[in-house]
């Protein structure tokens, strides 16, 4: 599969997405409508969970809404777990289609007609977007890592890069946010680490715990974070140090900073990868006892968290370490 069929699958998965997530927005707005018995209902919306609140309102207008949020539900995981797995995007249409079968045998049964056709219409407009983000879902399994970074870097010569760069974010095997620089030019960006930038990195270096520099990360650790989160590095990066945020030190998780990116990945969520060039400025809201979120500001306007699980103390050593090298290779690096 060529870059510019990559591209569009993964805008056609990611809009389908889209417009699931607003027929459960429409779908909550109905049930609570319902429940305050307000005659109003708004298109776009799931037809089984309001008939289901109907029903039950007899009983118990709570009752009622809990069984309408809960038949709702379904679609709102759908919409949250096909970013990290796509095949939830066919089980969401199987459950849509479901729906509108349900609708029209109730349409038929009851002969109302009139009231029904403009639901019908919006069905088949949400059907058309769920069977080709499944359709979408399909070909993009059938993509390897490279082809997939082929087309990244195709992107930023597309008129539609802003929803690519959506698209792309949503259907890769890890988050690339904020890896495409503005320009075709910097993707070749790369610095080089001479002998004064290392001695530099090292005298401010504090050997925190389970943070290690250079040579001396574990190869086991460094296979571990690129096999989890850092699959797209390049063998132009030379890697810098690496943290491991997790408890039995398989480095699955952290960050690892290259010449060129920071990688990381946090506990139960898809890996992120900044180009160095990218990150305006780090902040710390507040440390915590246990772990704090350090906040990457990037110069595409997002934002990336990045979790380090250790005492306040060794929490502000890994970010003074990981802040001063980055500001470090931002002003005295070449780069090619």
């Amino acid at each position: 599969m060529d870059s510019t069929t990559i591209q569009t699958q993964a805008i056609k998965f990611n809009r389908a997405r889209k417009n699931l997530l607003a027929v459960v927005a429409f779908t909550l707005v109905n049930l609570f409508l319902i429940s305050f018995e307000i005659e109003l209902n708004f298109l776009f919306s799931a037809f089984v969970p309001q008939l289901l609140q109907i029903i039950f309102i007899d009983f118990s207008v709570s009752i009622a809404l809990v069984v309408g949020l809960l038949s709702t539900s379904i679609y709102l995981l759908c919409y949250f777990l096909s970013k990290r797995w796509r095949p939830f995007m066919l089980i969401a249409l199987i459950f849509f289609l479901i729906d509108a079968l349900i609708m029209l045998g109730f349409m038929l049964l009851t002969g109302i007609y009139a009231e029904f056709l403009l639901n019908v219409v919006f069905h088949i407009w949400i059907l058309f977007y769920l069977v080709t983000g499944t359709s979408a879902m399909i070909k993009l399994s059938k993509v390897t890592p490279e082809n997939f970074k082929a087309a990244q870097q195709e992107m930023v010569q597309n008129m539609q890069a802003q929803e690519l760069n959506s698209a792309l974010n949503t259907v890769s095997p890890i988050m690339v946010s904020d890896t495409l620089p503005s320009n075709a030019e910097d993707l070749t960006t790369n610095y080089i680490l001479d002998d004064y930038l290392k001695s530099s990195i090292r005298s401010f270096f504090n050997h925190a715990e389970n943070f290690y520099l250079f040579e001396d990360i574990p190869y086991q650790k460094l296979e571990n974070a690129k096999n989890s989160y850092a699959q797209t590095m390049s063998s132009e990066e030379s890697v810098i140090f690496l943290y491991d945020d997790t408890i039995k030190g398989s480095a699955n998780e952290g960050f690892l900073l290259t010449t060129k990116y920071l990688y990381s990945k946090n506990f139960g969520m898809q890996g992120n990868a900044a180009y160095i060039q990218n990150i305006n400025d780090m902040v710390v809201p507040k440390f915590g006892r246990v772990s704090t979120h350090i906040t990457l500001k990037l110069a595409t306007r997002s934002d990336i968290e990045i979790h380090v699980t250790k005492p306040k103390a060794k929490a502000e050593a890994v970010f003074n370490m990981l802040n001063k090298t980055i500001v470090l290779l931002r002003s005295q690096a070449r780069h090619v």
